[in-house]
């Protein structure tokens, strides 16, 4: 028995499945929260990865043109600053920056100092108090 005090069912998209946040996302600056479902991924250090349609869609103002250090090589990619919210996991309005990626990721900037479990088991990915 664990402490979760949040779960959230794994996608099973693919094999294996893979866990996912649903996190409010609006372009900064303003209260047009949007949810949007982002992929884990703790091989990414950022925050957030947006695709540009997206991004366009979420009304996103692109920021500055920013080097990044990818598991191919330094690359210079758009950013877009966003406000990103979900209570669940204690996040309130708070500003990020978000680059522009192939598909919707989360990173550990936004999983760091917070406990996770991912329960294959369960089939759930959960936020522990």
């Amino acid at each position: 028995m664990n402490s979760a005090e949040v779960c959230w069912e794994l996608d099973s998209h693919e094999d294996p499945p893979f866990p996912v946040l649903p996190l409010s996302v609006a372009p900064a600056g303003t209260a047009n929260f949007q949810v949007v479902r982002f992929k884990v991924d703790t091989g990414f250090s950022g925050s957030l990865g947006i695709p540009d349609e997206i991004a366009r869609d979420l009304n996103l103002q692109t920021g500055a043109v920013i080097p990044v250090q990818t598991a191919g090589g330094d690359q210079w990619m758009r950013s877009y600053p966003v406000m990103v919210k979900m209570q669940d996991i204690g996040l309130s309005g708070s500003l990020t920056y978000a680059i522009a990626t192939p598909r919707l990721v989360c990173g550990r900037a936004l999983l760091v100092r917070r406990r996770w479990l991912l329960d294959m088991a369960q089939n759930q990915f959960c936020f522990l108090d």
